[in-house]
C-alpha cells in the first residue's frame, strides 16, 4: 500500500472550450468557476453591433424579397393580360431567386450566432449550450472576437481521481490496484478503479500520471486530498 496526493479532475474529452461566437463586447460574467449550469442559463451578458446589423439585414432582405415576389406577380398578371412578355416575366423570377438566395444565407449566419446567444439591440445573454460545471473562465470583460474561447465548461459526472505514482511502485501498477480517496470532509474513503495511465513514467519525476474511476457522484472537480494506492496481493 502507497499512500499519494490524489486530485479531481476533468475526464479526457469531457470538457469543451466555448465562446459566445459573436464579435461585440462582454459587459458581465454570471457565472463563477466551480459553478454548475444547465443548458440555457445565462453565463454573461454582452453587447454586439454586429448581430444588431445582421438581425437589420435578414429584415432588409425579407422586404426584398416580399417585393421580388410583387413584381414577380405583376410580370405574370401582364403576360396573362397579353401585354406582358416573357423574358420580363423570367427575370422577375431571376430576381425573386436571387432574393430568396440571399435572405437564406443571412437566415442561416444569423441563426449560427444566435445558438447560444438571446436577447435584443441592448444588453444580450450567453447562454449555456449544455449542461455542465464551469471549470474556468478565460475572457475578461471587453471586446470580443467570433474565435474567442471564453469558458472551459465540464461534464459534472465525467471526473477522474489523478494520481503521480513514482517510479519505486510502478511496477505494481500491473497488479491492477484500486485507490481508497480520503476526500476530507468526514465522509467514508471513495474506492476507485483504475481507469487509465500515461505510457511512460515522466523523466523530470520519475513518475507516471495514473487516472481511477469513482462511483458517479462520489467526487467533485477540484477535489484533491490523500489516497491509498491498494495493491492486491498475487
Amino acid at each position: 500500500m502507497a499512500t499519494l496526493a490524489a486530485e479531481v479532475v476533468p475526464a479526457p474529452n469531457a470538457s469543451a472550450r466555448l465562446g459566445p461566437g459573436v464579435s461585440g463586447r462582454l459587459t458581465r460574467w454570471l457565472v463563477a468557476p466551480g459553478a454548475t449550469v444547465r443548458a440555457g442559463d445565462a453565463l454573461a451578458e454582452l453587447q454586439s453591433a454586429a448581430l444588431t446589423t445582421q438581425e437589420g439585414t435578414v429584415v432588409e432582405l425579407a422586404a426584398a424579397v416580399t417585393q421580388a415576389q410583387g413584381t414577380l406577380d405583376a410580370r405574370r398578371a401582364e403576360q396573362a393580360a397579353g401585354v406582358g412578355r416573357a423574358v420580363e416575366v423570367q427575370a422577375a423570377e431571376a430576381s425573386l431567386v436571387r432574393a430568396e438566395a440571399a435572405l437564406e444565407a443571412a437566415r442561416g449566419a444569423l441563426s449560427a450566432q444566435r445558438d447560444t446567444v438571446s436577447g435584443g439591440a441592448g444588453a444580450r445573454v450567453w447562454r449555456a449550450p449544455r449542461d455542465g460545471a464551469v471549470q474556468a473562465l478565460h475572457c475578461a470583460p471587453g471586446p470580443l472576437t467570433p474565435e474567442d474561447v471564453c469558458l472551459t465548461l465540464v461534464q459534472p459526472g465525467d471526473a477522474l481521481l489523478r494520481v503521480s505514482v513514482p517510479e519505486r511502485v510502478d511496477a505494481a501498477l500491473g497488479l491492477t490496484p484500486t485507490l481508497r480517496f480520503f476526500p476530507g470532509d468526514d465522509r467514508d474513503p471513495v474506492e476507485a478503479t483504475l481507469t487509465g495511465m500515461s505510457p511512460a513514467l515522466d523523466p523530470s519525476t520519475r513518475a507516471r500520471a495514473v487516472w481511477f474511476t469513482a462511483p458517479t457522484g462520489a467526487v467533485t472537480l477540484g477535489q484533491s486530498g490523500p489516497a491509498e494506492l491498494v495493491i492486491q496481493p498475487e
